[in-house]
């Protein structure tokens, strides 16, 4: 959403989907719901055009706001190369935090900072970085 709409003045995304559609491309997994990969041999070309309506990774280059984003290094519903693709595209104030041990979860850590981080950039609480510039 942030990357849809530029009125949204922060973003936390936990294990994002529909990352990096085209990531088999390049031998790599792509996020969930891995649309080209499901798509009949002969039609895949067809499908990796359509995909680019919904990949996260198009959206993400367009966000302005400040985001934090959650990866578990063990998702296979959404791997962490996808979702890293979709990030590394963020140019905006932005943190990850990385879990080796977790997998597609949402994380106690992760909605720890989330609320520290959310209350901080509405003013309820000590900015929390990346915070707003």
């Amino acid at each position: 959403m942030a990357g849809l709409n530029q009125h949204v003045t922060a973003a936390a995304a936990n294990v994002p989907g529909f990352a990096d559609q085209a990531a088999y491309l390049a031998g790599r997994m792509p996020g969930s719901p891995q649309l080209v990969l499901r798509a009949p041999e002969k039609e895949r070309d067809l499908w990796l055009k359509m995909s680019s309506y919904f990949d996260t990774v198009n959206f993400a280059r367009k966000i302005k706001c400040p985001a934090i984003i959650f990866v578990g290094f063990i998702d296979t519903t959404c791997p962490p190369g996808s979702i890293y693709a979709a990030y590394n595209e963020i140019k905006a104030p932005k943190h990850i935090i990385n879990m080796p041990l977790t997998g597609h979860a949402f994380d106690d850590q992760f909605g720890s900072f989330k609320d520290k981080w959310i209350n901080g950039q509405l003013g309820l609480g000590e900015p929390v970085p990346p915070i707003k510039e």
